[in-house]
């Protein structure tokens, strides 16, 4: 299962941690903004 954590690690461009750190450990669910 992949987290928010692992997808912050990644260092992707345009990803910003907007849930705080205590969403870090959920689940992620794919969600396309464009």
């Amino acid at each position: 299962m992949i987290t928010c954590q692992d997808i912050l690690e990644l260092q992707l461009d345009g990803v910003e941690l907007i849930a705080g750190e205590e969403g870090l450990t959920r689940p992620v669910t794919w969600t396309y903004m464009v």
